[in-house]
């Protein structure tokens, strides 16, 4: 019979065999190890074998299982580990059944400021008499009479604290004095603070501070007060508040700082604002912008130079053309009417052909194909080197008309003309094209 143990470093290695095992004889702690490293595998767990410790220990890790949690399986050594560092879920905790013994608590190894920040009823537990904090009316003073309040984000705590057992110091405290860098240091230690607070006098550095540590305020953030440099600053943290963001507002040097760190935003960014240092610096940081970004000089350039109006050139395939014709083209061609009274071994009845050249890129339409080609160098002998667009057995099966590739180039025209290479060009065509099995519209 199979070992616990050695079915436990099986799955570890091949996670997907475990419909074909008995995982009845896996342990707790098994679990744990187990979805850690494989979440994938938490539809055949047994969540009542996790006991409190491992519960811990794997919403540390893997915050997801949480609602599959028993947290009543959690001791209070089991809660401050997690708290230490998942305080998020404190709001799970009745710390009621628990042991009301300060000296008990004394010896945990709390992270306080978080904890407190979700949990503030929990202020009674915490050892203040270890921190030398000053009096709370000498807390209040310094938070009315400091433009940037207070720092220390104990006196906070402690301060909120003793305004829930004392509410008649209240009567000592001026709300409407506060700075808005006041009220962004308060509520970022302590949100519960924002019954008080002043929303009007927070400026636009206070809410990118208060933004970025307490993002739960964002309903109330006025988000004009932001400059370019708060947006930059915020988003490199928050990036979730982009679809507020008035990207008009960034300059070079913002996009350099918030591209360096969030390169997702590049389609958002105006490069005409980074200067070559600038643009130097950011692509030393993110390399891959260099290509994104002469991409879309590319297509800028065509843009601005695109055509008012496509001219199809129209002529016919030269007997020359003909002695390279593909054998299936000759076939298609070779029946009496194409032909006279010769042995020539191609025909001779010209063959209509209309063509477009813009910016490196050849576009033909004839009797028997759609084609597209870019001119991707010279050879040996100073010629141009032309090559095929691979996908172009696609376009013959969607394009059935001179008319059609015209109104497809017109819809598509910056994708396909700022390609710079062969792959590129199959690419935008294969993107312009509808799926496989559906009918084009133009």
């Amino acid at each position: 019979m199979m070992e616990y143990w050695e079915l436990e470093r099986i799955l570890q290695k091949n996670p997907e065999l475990a419909s074909q095992y008995d995982l009845s004889i896996l342990r707790g702690g098994d679990w744990y190890c187990l979805l850690h490293s494989h979440p994938q595998l938490a539809e055949y767990c047994d969540w009542d074998k996790i006991d409190g410790f491992y519960w811990s220990a794997l919403l540390l890790e893997r915050p997801q299982f949480a609602e599959k949690c028993a947290w009543d399986k959690l001791n209070l050594k089991d809660w401050c580990q997690l708290l230490s560092m998942r305080p998020e879920f404190a709001t799970q905790w009745d710390w009621s059944k628990f042991s009301d013994n300060d000296a008990d608590w004394k010896l945990l190894k709390l992270d306080w400021r978080a904890l407190l920040k979700v949990r503030p009823d929990l202020s009674s537990k915490r050892p203040w008499d270890e921190l030398n904090l000053p009096d709370v009316e000498s807390i209040l003073a310094k938070l009315q009479n400091e433009y940037f309040g207070i720092n220390n984000e104990d006196e906070i705590l402690y301060l909120y604290y003793q305004l829930t057992l004392h509410p008649e110091l209240e009567q000592q405290c001026d709300w409407n004095r506060l700075s808005g860098m006041a009220w962004s240091n308060l509520l970022s230690a302590q949100p519960n603070f924002s019954a008080r607070c002043i929303w009007k006098t927070l400026e636009g550095m206070d809410w990118r501070n208060l933004l970025f540590n307490c993002p739960q305020f964002a309903d109330k953030c006025n988000w004009d007060k932001l400059d370019g440099g708060d947006w930059s600053w915020l988003l490199r943290e928050e990036p979730q508040f982009a679809g507020k963001c008035d990207w008009n507002k960034l300059d070079g040097g913002d996009w350099g700082d918030l591209l360096r760190r969030q390169p997702q935003f590049a389609d958002k960014c105006d490069w005409n604002k980074l200067d070559e240092y600038e643009l130097a610096d950011l692509f030393q940081c993110q390399p891959e912008l260099r290509e994104y970004y002469e991409n879309r000089k590319m297509k800028e350039d065509v843009i601005l130079k695109r055509p008012e109006k496509i001219e199809w050139k129209f002529e016919n395939y030269s007997e020359e053309d003909l002695m390279f014709t593909p054998p299936s083209l000759l076939q298609f061609l070779s029946n009496p009417k194409f032909r006279d009274n010769t042995t020539r071994a191609y025909p001779v009845y010209p063959i209509k052909k209309y063509f477009f050249k813009f910016n490196n890129i050849y576009v033909e339409y004839n009797s028997k194909d759609t084609l597209f080609f870019i001119c991707t160098g010279r050879d040996e002998n100073n010629k141009l080197i032309w090559e095929k667009a691979s996908v172009t057995v696609r376009l013959s099966t969607v394009i059935y008309s001179i008319e059609e590739l015209d109104q497809f180039i017109k819809a598509h025209f910056e994708e396909i003309f700022s390609a710079r290479n062969l792959s590129e060009l199959n690419t935008a065509i294969l993107d312009a094209l509808p799926p496989q099995n559906d009918t084009i519209s133009f």
